[in-house]
């Protein structure tokens, strides 16, 4: 049976609204820039997983891939197959950058339901 994983979309989730204040828009900025923060605009990228005819979605964030990454390195270690893209302290939600991440994350993808 052939599973397969691919991300079909990029979603940005909690874009930033623009009330006027100043402080909002400082905080909204913030929030919405840094990857420390777990609160803020950030992106969700919409997988399609399909494996014996049957298929489900669902979205992930780039810190659960990296999670998972981290999960098969202590299990694998050097015999992992593929490396996860780099992440990055500040979020970026240019359609190109985000076009490249999900191109880079869905090469992951096919890596790991490649591997046994």
């Amino acid at each position: 049976m052939e599973l397969t994983a691919v991300i079909e979309k990029v979603d940005i989730v909690n874009q930033v609204v623009e009330t006027g204040s100043f402080m909002d828009k400082g905080m909204g900025m913030l929030k919405s820039r840094i990857s420390l923060l777990p609160q803020g605009q950030h992106a969700e990228y919409v997988i399609r997983v399909t494996k014996a005819g049957g298929f489900y979605n669902l979205s992930k964030r780039f810190s659960e891939f990296a999670q998972l990454h981290e999960e098969l390195k202590a299990r694998f270690g050097a015999a992992l197959p593929m490396d996860l893209p780099s992440k990055t302290v500040i979020r970026h939600f240019d359609p190109n950058q985000l076009e490249d991440r999900k191109h880079a994350l869905n090469c992951y993808l096919k890596e790991l339901c490649r591997s046994r």
